[in-house]
């Protein structure tokens, strides 16, 4: 973060400092999962599971660190790396490593920074869906499908995205009185769309679209 400060053009410095901190990730993951073991929660709106890990009201500051230095990271990422050049893959890594951890934290935890993350996400896999067709696009290596029987593409993890992305507005947002705009919400659904879209506007999809993009009585948004 310092040399964000000093150097801020020096994008490729930057990055690898952050590269450098994520190593020690994958450690404190472990420690933590040994020590306290996890207590799972489904979401209904999306079906994913989060995961409440008693270590995080004890190291709340920790985890605000370990959210921190992976935005940081793909934030710079974002700016460096092309989405068919050869660092391409350090942005998926980031990413995934992002969306990991994201199932370990409340979900009112640091909801805008998460939002901000979920739309980037989102956005470059629209966008890399796009150029399958001509460029060579490998996800396995970074994102798991929870159906072994159904392949990564980059629809079918940008959904997954969005429906982490929707629950975290469900408990951030509020639905909106007369003459407010709940402006995420449109960018939720906006989002939504051109995911139906990169993944070739099927018919059969559609329906998945309208489920996310109205939200039910019972939700905040």
């Amino acid at each position: 973060m310092s040399l964000e400060k000093l150097s801020p053009t020096d994008t490729s410095t930057i990055l690898s400092a952050y590269l450098s901190a994520t190593q020690a990730l994958s450690t404190i993951q472990g420690n933590f999962s040994l020590t306290f073991p996890p207590n799972l929660l489904h979401s209904p709106s999306s079906g994913t599971v989060h995961v409440i890990n008693p270590s995080f009201m004890r190291y709340r500051e920790l985890w605000r660190w370990v959210e921190r230095l992976l935005r940081r990271a793909i934030f710079a990422a974002s700016r460096m790396c092309s989405l068919n050049g050869e660092q391409e893959s350090i942005l998926w890594t980031l990413f995934s490593q992002y969306q990991t951890y994201n199932t370990y934290w409340p979900q009112t935890f640091r909801a805008k920074h998460r939002s901000t993350v979920a739309v980037l996400f989102i956005r470059a896999l629209v966008l890399r869906a796009r150029l399958t067709e001509h460029l060579p696009f490998i996800l396995h290596g970074h994102f798991r499908s929870a159906n072994s029987d159904v392949p990564v593409t980059p629809s079918t993890v940008a959904r997954r995205a969005i429906q982490d992305y929707r629950d975290i507005l469900n408990t951030s947002t509020h639905f909106p009185k007369a003459g407010e705009r709940n402006v995420q919400v449109e960018e939720l659904a906006d989002l939504c769309v051109a995911v139906w879209e990169a993944g070739g506007s099927k018919s059969s999809d559609a329906a998945w679209v309208m489920d996310v993009s109205i939200p039910q009585k019972d939700e905040g948004y």
